[in-house]
């Protein structure tokens, strides 16, 4: 890319990550509201037969598919000339693996279901929540690429509240079998956008040769297999206080965990969506050796999770007791440090797309699979003296020693001539005091409220002209 190239692809993936900011606000809202009718309508059983199915769900589509659809974002910036012939030949390889596994599961279908927790509808939608979950992932990490804004708007709210307000509904009508209604509600945005980008995109076009076919999925199993570690280990990391919080102290607290585990998430769901539009942006930086606008908006990128961060922890304590049943008010102190380790996790971002460009899935690896051991072994030993509530501290120190290890291995990689250091340890370690903060002062709204003023001020004084810029953008790209 020339200059001007460069300043407007720039301009169009801030245009993107801002768009994405409102559209995950919007979710973020409506996603809240939404938990509180959710806790109303289901049993913490219910709730947590749901959670437990989606986590799994989410783990068989890294084994299956070998996480083919982690490579998408790589792969389109090397195949830039030829992304349609890519993406089908990915898309064509998740339907078949899906379908093969299908197939050989069949004679094994009650040892599965027993071992899933399954009844025979969640045993046969599994698969179908495992072919529109992967397919939806490559079509989003398309859409992103591409700085189609107005696409992964609609995407995330379709997925965010909309799925939610499904799932709700189905719950409702699904009396009997509340927990099937909450899964069909949620995966109803993959089914759909799957079918659109099938249907009325990927297979219109013309279709690549079987040999380029093969050869675009044989490159991309060859990096995404030793990440295979890695990102089970993420699930791990992910899932893992949940499910033995079940086992050790009853799906019920597994239930009530899973909420505060929800509204803990909501922040970091948010960072999430940013990060998808910034690290196709920073590998085509990488890739011309643009080092300055990657340091400057890393910098910005932290600024705004901490403001996330910190506004979530302020108005969970109102968020629990005004949308949640009493029997979930034990959430308020569990919420803080779940978002801080969502925190760790957000900034392990940075040193994954520097490894995932620089071709080290291993040390990818071995980095996620410490802090998942980390992360079970504390489980398994402090859960049972120290109760359920005592995992959102392990998942926090687990988290940390996720990031800590990839900021140790990435110094051979240049971390710090790419990445603000400076920056990334003043903000650790005021989430750190921040989250403490605020599980002490849970109780007293008025010290909270002028702790996130302060901050928020504070915010957008020393980042004024950026969030002015863009929203003129956004306002004039909307007609407005």
């Amino acid at each position: 890319m020339n200059r001007k190239e460069r300043i407007s692809d720039s301009q169009k993936t801030l245009h993107t990550a801002f768009s994405n900011t409102i559209a995950n606000v919007i979710s973020l809202v409506i996603g809240t509201l939404v938990v509180s009718v959710t806790t109303r309508v289901m049993s913490q059983d219910d709730v947590g037969t749901a959670a437990t199915f989606l986590a799994n769900r989410n783990t068989i589509a890294i084994l299956v598919t070998f996480s083919i659809y982690a490579y998408v974002n790589r792969g389109l910036v090397l195949h830039d000339e030829d992304k349609i012939g890519f993406l089908q030949s990915v898309t064509y390889f998740c339907i078949l693996v899906i379908f093969a596994a299908f197939i050989i599961a069949l004679p094994f279908k009650q040892l599965l279901m027993n071992l899933l927790s399954l009844d025979p509808f969640l045993y046969y939608w599994l698969f179908v929540s495992l072919l529109s979950y992967t397919v939806f992932l490559v079509a989003d990490y398309y859409c992103i690429y591409s700085n189609k804004s107005g696409l992964v708007f609609w995407i995330v709210i379709a997925t965010g509240p909309i799925g939610q307000i499904l799932s709700v509904i189905f719950a409702v009508l699904m009396p009997s079998n509340k927990y099937i209604g909450r899964v069909l509600g949620l995966d109803a945005a993959y089914v759909l956008v799957t079918l659109i980008f099938l249907i009325g995109f990927l297979f219109k076009q013309k279709r690549p040769t079987w040999r380029k076919c093969l050869k675009y999925i044989q490159e991309s199993l060859s990096f995404t297999l030793p990440l295979l570690p890695h990102l089970l280990s993420q699930m791990l990391l992910t899932q893992c206080d949940l499910i033995l919080i079940s086992y050790l102290c009853g799906t019920d607290k597994s239930g009530i965990y899973s909420m505060g585990h929800t509204v803990g998430n909501l922040a970091f769901t948010v960072m999430t969506q940013i990060m998808c539009a910034w690290s196709p942006w920073v590998y085509r930086r990488m890739k011309e050796n643009q080092y300055a606008p990657i340091k400057y908006g890393s910098e910005f990128l932290m600024a705004l999770g901490v403001f996330l961060s910190c506004g979530l922890i302020t108005v969970s304590p109102e968020l629990v007791h005004l949308m949640l049943p009493s029997s979930y008010a034990v959430t308020t102190s569990i919420i803080p440090m779940l978002v801080f380790a969502m925190y760790f996790q957000f900034l392990f971002t940075l040193v994954y797309d520097l490894e995932y460009f620089r071709k080290k899935p291993h040390w990818i690896a071995l980095q996620s699979s410490i802090a998942a051991a980390s992360n079970v072994v504390l489980n398994i030993l402090i859960i049972p003296i120290a109760g359920y509530q005592s995992a959102c501290y392990l998942t926090c120190i687990s988290y940390a020693i996720l990031l800590l290890t990839g900021l140790a291995m990435t110094r051979k990689l240049d971390f710090n001539s790419i990445y603000n250091s400076k920056a990334l340890l003043l903000s650790v370690i005021f989430m750190g005091g921040y989250s403490l903060l605020g599980i002490a002062v849970e109780n007293n709204l008025v010290i909270r409220y002028l702790l996130m003023i302060t901050v928020t001020c504070f915010l957008l004084y020393r980042y004024r002209n950026i969030l002015n810029s863009q929203l003129k953008e956004f306002m004039r790209s909307n007609g407005q």
